[in-house]
Parts: C-alpha cells; structure tokens; sequence
C-alpha cells in the first residue's frame, strides 16, 4: 500500500477528526473510506477521473467517534452524493453514517 500519510501529519491524528484525501473544484460525488478502502476509494477516483468525473475521497480515520460535521460539509460540497467504500463484512460503517 503507498503511503497516504507523511510521519509529521500521524503526529496530528485526532479520533473524530478526519481529512480529504482527494480533492477537486467540480467534485461531483464523495467517496468515504476508511482504513484500506481508502486504497480502494483513491483508486475509483483516479478511474473517474480518467472518464472526466470528479469525486472527493474523505478519510474519517475513525468510526467511533466519527467526523460527522466533516462528512456532511463535503458531501454538501458534493451535492449530497455520498458512497461509502466499505468491505461490509461487520456492517459497523453504514449506521452511523
């Protein structure tokens, strides 16, 4: 997995404080993962992108406690369009968000 983030920013990590990842000004989508489908959402967008569709990437870092002021300003940048990039395994993600 490539490294998403540098050694001085994990030293800013704060439970229920997540970040955009990916980011562009015609965003027409957000795509929240969190843990290796972070990987998996930046990998969608990058495909995307290559048809000419923008979509935000936004790593909550935790779910519990999660960045819901975070979510909701970016999924209201991205006209509410949300998808959750989860393996779903534990259903743990979709009820809180």
């Amino acid at each position: 997995m490539p490294t998403l983030y540098e050694v001085n920013e994990k030293s800013k990590f704060k439970p229920g404080t997540g970040k955009v990842v990916v980011k562009s000004n015609s965003d027409k989508a957000l795509l929240i993962g969190v843990g290796i489908t972070v990987h998996e959402a930046i990998k969608a967008a990058r495909e995307l992108k290559l048809k000419g569709i923008n979509v935000r990437v936004f790593d909550p870092f935790t779910i519990k406690p999660i960045d819901a002021s975070g979510i909701a300003v970016n999924a209201r940048d991205c006209n509410c369009r949300v998808v959750t990039v989860a393996n779903h395994v534990n259903g743990k993600c979709m009820p809180l968000l």
